[in-house]
């Protein structure tokens, strides 16, 4: 019996210490146990953590911008430990480095680097080779002065037999901490305020074409940086106009590992505009938005517009840009469609009047009155000049606070719709805001000032197409998205 326990003993102690050896191998080397074929969070869970990895192979820069608790960071941390170690997992489709790699890896302050950039890069200091990189992988450090427990550099065996180097920066260090040699990889945990900071993070790049790659939620909304991604303000995802840019987008609902109760819970305390980038990783205008409302809401798709509606017309003239926004409004239930918009910059009165006349010489159009005193032809008076030209216009109401509020009220209440096609107006509108001492920002602003004058003195005069209007004229005044958009 006694030897019977003994050896039941034995094997129990046995199983015990390979469990314990096994615990001890995932804690000090994770990355071979994620991202799995299988499981309640298998890799394929998370096809936009794989979209991401992907876009490497073909883009310098990819954003993975999502909501809190995406697992952003942590793509991004094992983004950084394949490149490092060389040890691509059987499923990678993104970019490979088959020899050492140079590494930055960024973060907003000194402390938060160490907490979250350094923790899961290494784990915690006192266990190291807990976190993205295997400890055996891990060849030496050297501390960060002025940053307990913070490391400034990591020194990471390659499997081609040589080192790669990852060095922990912070964007308050400023921009002169960043110029430096040829960088292979650049990681930013979050975006910096300062877009000279990611721009000199590029050019660390250019010598041996390297990658960056960039983990945030933009709870900045539309910072300086956030811009230089999407200069119209328009959000889009995949491929960016710039051609070198690729943007992956993450919500809460994407994430399997997050509770509903919980998601439902922390929604409650958010603010409105803090729910769409928490939550949905999309950048906000903030709180100095001057209309406040999703895109969405108020955009549609174009449609013929019947000859029975009214129709009236806001201008806003100028050298750098000439703008007319065209409104057309159902007789049923007055609702305001704005379907057409003009928009020229550096032209004379003559062109843009020509172009004015083509969607109906017979418009009524409210003209901002300080026009007269502007200066595109020396000593003339606009609004004369252009109701000389054909055109069939009138001083418009020009106060700014009445105006905004009645834009927005229109807006909010679903009174006025916008098509989609008009994108000289909504591009307006995304950036429309109000600065810090709460005065608008007077800059690219042609197309919402034509709108306010067209809401706030148009729709008053506007009328119906006469009768004697020609086939022809007609046609070009149908909202094919080729004649609506101005250009």
């Amino acid at each position: 019996m006694s030897e019977g326990i003994t050896k039941y003993r034995l094997e129990q102690e046995e199983l015990l210490s390979a469990l314990t050896e096994l615990e001890n191998r995932k804690k000090t080397n994770r990355i071979s146990f994620e991202y799995s074929d299988t499981g309640p969070l298998n890799r394929n869970m998370y096809p936009k953590h794989l979209e991401a990895f992907e876009a490497t192979r073909d883009f310098p820069e990819v954003i993975f911008m999502a909501g809190n608790r995406c697992g952003k960071t942590f793509w991004g941390s094992r983004s950084v430990s394949y490149h490092a170690t060389g040890r691509y997992p059987s499923w990678w489709t993104g970019r490979r480095y088959n020899k050492p790699v140079s590494i930055w890896a960024c973060g907003k302050t000194g402390s938060t680097t160490r907490d979250i950039v350094q923790k899961e890069l290494l784990g915690e200091r006192t266990e190291l080779g807990s976190g993205s990189i295997p400890k055996e992988y891990i060849y030496d450090t050297k501390s960060k002065p002025g940053i307990p427990d913070g490391i400034e550099t990591v020194v990471v065996k390659h499997i081609s037999g040589g080192n790669s180097v990852i060095t922990f920066k912070s964007y308050d260090s400023g921009v002169a901490a960043f110029v430096g040699t040829a960088m292979d990889l650049i990681w930013l945990d979050e975006l910096p305020d300062d877009p000279k900071i990611y721009l000199e993070c590029q050019v660390r790049l250019m010598t041996k074409k390297g990658l960056c790659v960039v983990t945030a939620t933009p709870d900045k909304g539309m910072s300086p940086t956030v811009l230089s991604f999407w200069p119209d303000g328009k959000v889009h995802w995949g491929a960016m106009e710039q051609g070198f840019k690729y943007c992956v987008n993450m919500t809460w609902d994407e994430a399997p590992h997050l509770d509903a109760d919980e998601q439902a819970r922390l929604i409650a305390q958010m603010l409105p505009h803090e729910r769409q980038a928490k939550t949905l990783g999309i950048p906000y205008l903030g709180s100095g938005q001057i209309y406040p409302i999703l895109e969405a809401d108020y955009t549609c798709k174009p449609f013929d517009i019947p000859r029975n509606w009214l129709k009236c017309a806001g201008l806003d003239v100028g050298w750098n840009m000439t703008s007319a926004v065209f409104l057309a409004i159902n007789p049923n239930d007055r609702t305001m469609y704005v379907y057409s918009v003009y928009f020229r910059s550096q032209a004379e009165p003559s062109v843009h009047a020509t172009g004015i006349k083509a969607r109906g010489a017979w418009i009524p159009i409210a003209v901002d009155p300080a026009a007269r005193g502007r200066s595109q032809v020396d000593g003339q008076q606009l609004i004369q000049m252009y109701a000389d030209l054909g055109l069939d216009i009138f001083k418009a109401n020009n106060e700014v606070e009445s105006g905004l509020l009645n834009v927005f009220d229109s807006l909010s209440s679903g009174r006025l719709k916008i098509f989609e096609t008009c994108e000289p107006l909504l591009a307006e509108m995304r950036l429309y805001r109000r600065d810090e001492r709460g005065s608008i920002l007077k800059k690219n602003d042609h197309a919402c000032d034509a709108l306010r004058y067209c809401i706030m003195s148009g729709i008053d005069s506007a009328i119906r197409e006469p009768r004697e209007m020609d086939d022809e004229t007609s046609a070009y005044m149908s909202s094919s998205p080729d004649k609506t958009t101005g250009y």
